[in-house]
This record gives structure tokens, C-alpha cells and sequence, in this order.
């Protein structure tokens, strides 16, 4: 997870380039492709399993709502290349780890732009923390597959209890 400012969003991969899940020969390590990464509406897209980008979309999905809960503020779940083109960001590089040496383990990566200014003041920071912090933790429990969590005080401040429930 790559946290910074500012837009607004959550980003998965591809940064690079657009995605496409039908023809796994066009990706990253086809040298055939050079130099055609990074330009929007072209031919080229980068391969991505639909699985994969369904856990990516779900995952992203279970940040802005608990997100949302917050204060309601609208983060977009998207793909990097939809904010603008890039690459060796965190997100295609911990993802793309396992498709260059299949004996490393999967990484769904992503990168939060948290809110609307650079540097905003530290009122506003105080609350952008709780709202990505409430994102961050709606997108742990998806992964463990808590379909509910909740936290209760049984009898001031002395024990309490916690109640999930699985998927």
C-alpha cells in the first residue's frame, strides 16, 4: 500500500498502460510491445487475469465504502493509467513480481491519493487519517474475507468484545 496525496483515489494496476484479461502474449515481458506502453486508446493493453483484476476491483470497492462511512467523501477506485501513465510505480512492480519469477508469492498492490491539497492543513489532515484509516481497514477485512465487524464495550472500559462474521 502506497499512501500520499492528493486526488482522491485508489489505484491498482496497470499503471503503465490499459488493461486487458483476454490475450496473456501482450504484456510487460514481450519485448515485441516495447515501446508501445502508455498511450491511451492505442492497441496495446496490458494482461491482467480477470480474477485477478475482480480481486483488485473488490478489494478497492471494500476501501472507499468503509471509507465513505467516515465523512462520506466519494474515493474512485481505478486503474493507475486511468489518472495518468506511469511505471515501476509500487503497485505494477509488487504485482508483477510473481508473473517474472513464479516462485514468488502474489501481491495485490495499490497506491491511496488521500484528499484534495498537497499539504492540507492539519484540521483537515487529522480527518483524511480517520477517513483512509477506515479505508485501510475496510480493505483488511475484505481480505480476510469479515463480512461484518463489530466492537462493542461489554461493561466499561473493562473487557471487550468483538463479533465477526465470515463471508
Amino acid at each position: 500500500m502506497d499512501v500520499h496525496s492528493f486526488s482522491e483515489d485508489i489505484l491498482y494496476i496497470w499503471g503503465d498502460d490499459e488493461s486487458q484479461y483476454t490475450d496473456p502474449a501482450i504484456n510487460f515481458q514481450n519485448p515485441a510491445y516495447n515501446g508501445q506502453r502508455g498511450l491511451q486508446g492505442d492497441a496495446y493493453r496490458e494482461f491482467i487475469p480477470d480474477s485477478d483484476l475482480s480481486a483488485l476491483e473488490g478489494l478497492a470497492g471494500a476501501f472507499t465504502k468503509a471509507l465513505m462511512e467516515v465523512r462520506g467523501k466519494l474515493y474512485v477506485a481505478k486503474p493507475g493509467f486511468s489518472l495518468y501513465p506511469t511505471s515501476g510505480t509500487n503497485d505494477d512492480y509488487a504485482y508483477s513480481r510473481h508473473l517474472v519469477v513464479p516462485s514468488k508469492s502474489k501481491a495485490l498492490s495499490f497506491t491511496v491519493e488521500w484528499g484534495t491539497d498537497f499539504q492540507p492543513p492539519w484540521t483537515e489532515m487529522q480527518e483524511i487519517v480517520k477517513d483512509v484509516s477506515a479505508g485501510l481497514i475496510g480493505l483488511g477485512l475484505e481480505a480476510l474475507g469479515v463480512d461484518s465487524f463489530i466492537f462493542r464495550n461489554r461493561d466499561t472500559f473493562s473487557s471487550y468484545e468483538v463479533q465477526t462474521t465470515l463471508k
